[in-house]
């Protein structure tokens, strides 16, 4: 068994690599292309193109509006699953949900999950989540809502955009996390009979507060 595996491993050492080095693309041809790129433009534009996905986009003016937001929307919810204090964007959110009796599980139950974002894309109204540590995928895959707090700043153009920000760190943003996935609206299909359905497998409602 040794000498097969060392037979194999000495056979692909000794060829070339199988895909060419590959040179540095300096411009990136996005796929959904905007004409205005100012900061205000790409947050309408975002917020158009989330709603279109039957997300719900409230834009607010201050950290403390954000946060009263957010407790209306969870209403008597006294569970939710969310991502660590560090991972979120809101400075005092944890002890905003101390101070209302709140507690933070992953349990299965949970109906509402809030989660902080990587980036969101204008083009198309997604949102980019990178997981780890203090930043677990069941937050926004499991409970029936999901929640999203972004700030202006993590707005982007589109993906390609996102990626040559990555680009100029080192790309740690995008290959330190185990996983990288980009959500476009609550989670829907259209396989039974042609007719949409929202949450068949995973939130069925999706929140994105903006501040």
């Amino acid at each position: 068994m040794s000498n097969s595996r060392d037979f194999i491993l000495n056979k692909l050492k000794k060829n070339p690599a199988p895909f060419p080095e590959q040179s540095k693309v300096e411009n990136y041809l996005p796929m959904v292309k905007l004409e205005k790129k100012t900061p205000e433009s790409l947050l309408q534009h975002f917020k158009s193109e989330a709603e279109k996905l039957s997300a719900q986009v409230t834009i607010c003016n201050s950290e403390k509006s954000a946060e009263e937001t957010f407790f209306k929307i969870i209403g008597n919810e006294i569970q939710i699953n969310c991502w660590s204090a560090e991972n979120l964007p809101l400075k005092n959110f944890y002890q905003a949900l101390k101070d209302k009796g709140i507690e933070i599980t992953e349990n299965e139950s949970v109906r509402i999950g809030v989660t902080g974002v990587n980036a969101a894309l204008a083009a198309t109204g997604s949102i980019v989540l990178a997981s780890g540590k203090g930043r677990q995928r069941t937050a926004s895959l499991l409970p029936e809502v999901h929640i999203a707090l972004i700030k202006k700043g993590q707005i982007f153009a589109d993906f390609e955009s996102w990626i040559k920000e990555c680009c100029k760190k080192g790309l740690e943003d995008f290959t330190n996390p185990s996983n990288t996935i980009v959500i476009s609206g609550p989670s829907r299909t259209a396989d039974i009979s042609m007719e949409l359905v929202l949450g068949m497998h995973g939130p069925k409602g999706q929140y994105l507060i903006i501040y």
